[in-house]
């Protein structure tokens, strides 16, 4: 009879679950995305170092998972896995709401569909294991007894988490107050201490057990000192998101958190507030309700503190993935705080929510659901395949590339396809970095490096130090646009090519095989950033540039008209279309009425 009544509470949240695993299993990637993707999986897969502090709890779970799971594609496998985990997630934040069938509909649901936490449900990266291992941390210590073994449980997600993402360490204050709350003795405590500090110890070890001298591989991982500046994050300057981003604003960060909260997760909030409003009735609030509440509220003001990135920027892509914590966190405070009901709501009550909460699972889903599927997202692969494409694939080449989503993208392929794996490619970041430096020299020994270049990052400059002592022996391209006299640049379908000689040239028969389906045509028009969008607006640079080279006028409508029809939403080639029809006397108002139009819908990317 019990096993009954259990399984009746339950249905609905398999339900919610069951849908939701629907909807995300349909629209998992099958080859390589954006941002740290492509770095995380291929690495994993080829056992290579990941960029600090090195993750090797999903490092080592995504290696044994793509190397024995048989279906699909390395990449597909890797997403497979990683919308398990958000499943999780949900299933655990919705474990003790099972007697309120509402919660599943007006909290998991509008989180599953917002778009942070639908887009890595689907993206495997680092984020969505810490959720899952969140969630259960959060759980435990809110609903079970104490106990040592509460404790114990509680120092082991503890240990999990910090052998994946550093950002548990907020989470730190419930294993605390659990410890000094069930006056645990000293020597569980001792235990749970030890145990949990050799775990995290030698989840650590195990990066130097990679191949830390391939180039794939990020620093150089040899000693204690090296593993301890990776997992301390130094290479981006300790407690910085990010080496690159130059500051962050605060209280724009707080407010891009709040608007995210209360306009996709509404009714987590609500819910997370009832013990609150009880108070106010006489109602005794836990103190561990407190402590979760300050653990979110420490990691909305002291990490976005920290955080060096801009919400109002392309940075905003990095930033935002880092809110997953408080929503996570929030829909757990939710659960609790409706079971702190202590009667049922209300049928009109009910109802309404209901209805709040399909409205916001629906909006989010509509709202969100261009952007989320991935299925047909073959973006960053075919850039990859087309730029490589266009590369002597022998040991003369090297790329310098400058992003990250292609430079995963173009490893991603060496790595797990095998593809071009003779071609160097090299962040311009890392341009010069020591270590990256003497991994490359150890590949080809004929590359001199002009040593002036140590003399400071203000004298560095890649032409005067990498390209004038080597272009004899090597090929170099670029994958932006530059400019310099003492060379010869070949412009390609993607990327420039450098050579000895001055002048500009172009590669025709380089942009006649550019071929792939990317499917950008199914992406939504927007004024914010998109990666995937900037990423195939490189299209339309050959011809761009062509257009402008080219001394007739007719040459250069062609041109522009190719840039537009290879990029639809290629501003700068509308405009040169419209100063040409003035030039020839045509009208161009409508012209100009679509660059208006253009500005308006798109962001631009060039």
């Amino acid at each position: 009879m019990r096993q009954r009544i259990q399984l009746r509470y339950s249905l609905p949240l398999f339900l919610v679950v069951g849908l939701v695993a629907v909807v995300f299993f349909r629209q998992l990637p099958t080859t390589v995305q954006n941002l740290d993707s492509g770095e995380v999986v291929a690495n994993a897969f080829g056992l290579n170092v990941i960029h600090p502090p090195g993750y090797p709890l999903y490092l080592w779970i995504q290696y044994a998972w793509t190397h024995l799971f048989p279906f699909g594609s390395v990449f597909w496998r890797a997403a497979f896995l990683n919308a398990l985990f958000s499943l999780g997630v949900l299933a655990i934040a919705g474990l003790k709401m099972r007697r309120i069938a509402l919660y599943a509909a007006c909290v998991l649901m509008p989180l599953a569909f917002s778009k942070i936490f639908w887009t890595y449900a689907l993206l495997p990266d680092v984020f969505m294991l810490n959720c899952l291992v969140l969630a259960g941390l959060c759980t435990l210590y809110l609903h079970a007894p104490d106990s040592r073994y509460r404790v114990l449980g509680l120092c082991f997600l503890f240990a999990l988490g910090a052998t994946n993402h550093l950002s548990v360490v907020f989470a730190s204050p419930l294993v605390v107050h659990a410890i000094l709350k069930d006056r645990t003795s000293i020597r569980i405590l001792a235990l749970a201490a030890v145990a949990t500090g050799s775990f995290i110890a030698v989840a650590y070890l195990s990066l130097l057990l990679l191949h830390t001298d391939s180039i794939y591989s990020w620093g150089s991982l040899h000693t204690l000192g090296d593993l301890a500046r990776h997992f301390l994050r130094s290479d981006y300057g300790t407690l910085q998101l990010s080496g690159k981003a130059t500051g962050g604003n605060f209280l724009e960060n707080l407010g891009l958190l709040a608007r995210i909260v209360i306009l996709q997760t509404p009714l987590s909030l609500g819910f997370a507030c009832v013990p609150v409003f009880k108070k106010f009735t006489g109602s005794a609030i836990s103190s561990r309700f407190y402590v979760v509440v300050g653990s979110l509220a420490g990691y909305a003001l002291i990490f976005l503190a920290l955080a060096n990135m801009d919400s109002s920027t392309p940075e905003r892509l990095l930033l935002e993935r880092f809110f997953l914590f408080p929503l996570v966190l929030l829909a757990v405070l939710a659960g609790y705080g409706l079971n702190a009901l202590k009667k049922p709501l209300s049928r009109p009550v009910g109802l309404t929510l209901l209805a709040i909460g399909l409205c916001s699972s629906a909006w989010n889903y509509l709202a969100f659901q261009q952007d989320t599927d991935f299925a047909q997202n073959t973006i960053v692969e075919d850039y990859a395949r087309n730029l490589l494409g266009m590369i002597s694939d022998d040991a003369r080449a090297i790329v310098i590339v400058d992003s990250d989503t292609k430079v995963f993208g173009l490893r991603y392929l060496q790595i797990v396809k095998s593809e071009h794996s003779q071609v160097i490619v090299l962040p311009i970041g890392s341009v010069f970095d020591r270590r990256q430096l003497d991994k490359i020299k150890s590949l080809r020994p004929e590359l001199k490096i002009d040593p002036d270049y140590d003399k400071g990052p203000d004298s560095r400059d890649i032409f005067k130090h990498v390209v004038d002592p080597n272009i004899a022996k090597f090929d170099f391209y670029f994958t932006r646009d530059v400019n310099p006299s003492s060379y010869k640049v070949t412009f390609q379908g993607l990327g420039r090519k450098i050579t000895v000689g001055s002048g500009v040239a172009f590669d025709q028969a380089s942009a006649a095989r550019i071929s792939g389906s990317s499917g950008v045509e199914g992406m939504a028009s927007s004024s914010e950033f998109n990666e995937y969008k900037a990423l195939y607006a490189e299209y339309a640079y050959y011809y761009l540039k062509r257009g402008l080279e080219v001394r007739s006028r007719a040459d250069s409508l062609k041109y522009f008209t190719l840039a537009l029809k290879a990029v639809p939403y290629c501003i700068p080639a509308l405009i040169n279309i419209c100063a040409l029809k003035k030039a020839s006397g045509e009208s161009n108002q409508e012209c100009l009425g679509e660059v208006e139009s253009l500005r308006e819908r798109e962001f631009n990317y060039f």
